[in-house]
C-alpha cells in the first residue's frame, strides 16, 4: 500500500481551492487519498498560476529573467552580451526601447531633451527710446530652438563624437553623459564640451559629412579628408582672409594663372553619386571661368554668370545644368552640385535653384584624366578667392547643404 505523504504547507492554490468547495466535499488534512487527489490538482493549477505570474513579468523590461534575451533580439541590442549583468542588460533594453535604435536623430533628441530642460537667460529687449540699463523692465523673448543650443561633430574614422553645448546652457552633463553611454553601442567613444562660445565648426562639419576629398586651401594644398589626395599646383595662388566663417584656414585668391590639380584616382571619379561642394568669390562673371574640372564632370561660372554643372553619362552624353540665379562679382556664394543617379541638382547659398533629371538615369563615365580645381577644359582659370572645396561619393541632403550653408555664415 503506498505511503501517503506527510502533509506540507498549503499552496495558494490549494488554499483558494478548498475555500471555494462545499464544505466537506475535500477533507481539510493532506494525509489521505482524497486530501492528496485535491494536493495533486491544485499543485497543477499553482503551476499554471506560477507560469501566468512568469509571463506577466516578462512583459515589463524592468522585471523581465527568462526572456531578456527575446527582448534584446526584438530591440535589436546585443543578445546575452558577454560581462554583462541582468541590470546592465536591462538598462540597455530601457534605453533602447525608450529612444529607439542608436540613430543620429534619436541621439539627438536625447540631447535636446536634456538642453530643453536649461535653457539660458532668455535675451532681453527693451522698448524703444527706453535706455538699455540695469534698473528697467526687460521683456523677454520666446525661448530658443534647442539645436542652436548644441551640434554633435561625428569622426567616422576615429568611431567617435563631439556633443559641443554652448556655454550659456547647462545641462546635467552627468546624467546626459550616462544616458549617451547607455545608449551609444559598444566600441563608439564621445565627449561633451559646456565651455564653447562658439558651437559652430566647419571643418568638424566636413570631417562629420565623409568627404572623399576636401582641401581647406589658403597656403595649405593637403587633403583633410583622411584620402591623401594632396593637390599640386601650377602656381601659388595668394593666401588671404576666409570666405567661409568658424574655419582655421584662409582661402586662396586666384588671379587668372594659377590652378590645382590631382592625379587621377578612384575617390575623384564617383560611378553614379555625387557632390561638389565649394565657397566662391569672384572678380569676374562676365568669361568663362572654371571651378573643378575633370573632363566627365566639371564645375563653372559660365560667360553670362551663372553656375553651370556638368556630367558626362552613358558614354560621352553631356547633361548640363545651369542656375537660374546669377552671381555677382565681390560677393560670397556657397555653391553645391549633385547628382543621385538620375537628377542633377545646384543649390547656392543653401537653397535649391535649379533641377534636370536625365531620362533613365545613368552613370558618370571615367577618365584617368586630373582632377582640376580653378580652371576648366584646359584654359578659363577662376579669377577671384575659393575656399573649402570639396568632393563626396553621395549627393548631399537638403538638410546638409543648409547646415554648411548656416555654418559657413556663423548662423546658429
Amino acid at each position: 500500500m503506498p505511503t501517503i505523504p506527510p502533509e506540507g504547507t498549503y499552496t495558494a492554490a490549494e488554499r483558494r481551492f478548498i475555500s471555494n468547495q462545499p464544505p466537506g466535499l475535500w477533507p481539510e488534512n493532506q494525509d489521505s487519498v482524497f486530501g492528496q487527489l485535491r494536493r495533486v490538482l491544485t499543485d497543477q493549477i499553482q503551476v499554471n498560476r506560477d507560469k501566468i505570474d512568469v509571463l506577466g513579468q516578462e512583459l515589463f523590461v524592468q522585471t523581465a529573467f527568462l526572456y531578456l534575451a527575446l527582448w534584446e533580439e526584438q530591440l535589436g541590442a546585443a543578445i546575452k552580451p558577454l560581462g554583462k549583468t541582468d541590470a546592465q542588460r536591462r538598462a540597455i533594453l530601457l534605453a533602447r526601447n525608450k529612444y529607439g535604435a542608436f540613430t543620429r536623430t534619436q541621439r539627438d533628441s536625447m540631447i535636446a531633451d536634456f538642453v530643453n530642460t536649461t535653457f539660458g537667460q532668455p535675451a532681453a529687449f527693451t522698448l524703444l527710446g527706453i535706455p538699455f540699463t540695469a534698473g528697467g523692465i526687460p521683456f523677454y523673448g520666446p525661448f530658443a530652438d534647442a539645436y542652436t543650443l548644441f551640434r554633435v561633430y561625428e569622426n567616422p574614422a576615429a568611431y567617435s563624437y563631439e556633443v559641443f553645448i554652448k556655454n550659456t546652457n547647462t545641462p546635467d552633463i552627468g546624467a546626459l553623459t550616462r544616458e549617451l553611454a547607455r545608449v551609444t553601442p559598444a566600441g563608439i567613444s564621445f565627449t561633451i564640451d559646456n565651455t564653447l562660445v562658439n558651437i559652430l565648426n566647419y571643418v568638424k562639419l566636413m570631417r562629420d559629412y565623409g568627404p572623399s576629398g576636401y582641401w581647406k586651401l589658403g597656403v595649405n594644398f593637403n587633403d583633410f579628408s583622411g584620402n591623401s589626395l594632396s593637390l599640386s599646383n601650377s602656381g601659388v595662388p595668394t593666401s588671404v582672409a576666409p570666405i567661409v566663417q568658424n574655419t582655421d584656414s584662409n582661402a586662396s585668391d586666384f588671379t587668372a594663372s594659377p590652378y590645382l590639380f590631382r592625379a587621377d584616382h578612384a575617390l575623384l571619379k564617383p560611378a553614379a553619386n555625387m557632390t561638389l561642394k565649394v565657397w566662391i568669390n569672384s572678380d569676374n562673371v562676365t568669361t568663362r571661368r572654371g571651378i573643378f574640372d575633370k573632363t566627365e564632370y566639371f564645375l563653372q561660372v559660365n560667360a553670362t554668370g551663372k553656375v553651370q554643372f556638368s556630367i558626362s553619362v552613358n558614354g560621352g552624353i553631356f547633361n548640363n545644368l545651369i542656375s537660374v540665379a546669377g552671381l555677382s562679382t565681390s560677393t560670397t556664394y556657397q555653391i553645391v552640385a549633385t547628382f543621385d543617379g538620375s537628377a542633377m541638382r545646384l543649390y547656392i547659398n543653401g537653397a535649391l535653384d535649379s533641377t534636370l533629371v536625365i531620362p533613365g538615369g545613368g552613370a558618370i563615365d571615367q577618365s584617368a584624366s586630373a582632377f582640376e580645381i580653378g580652371r576648366v577644359a584646359g584654359g578659363n582659370l577662376f579669377d577671384g578667392r575659393i575656399d573649402e572645396p570639396g568632393i563626396f561619393s553621395y549627393p548631399w541632403s537638403p538638410a546638409r547643404v543648409l547646415a554648411d550653408f548656416k555654418t559657413g555664415t556663423n548662423v546658429p
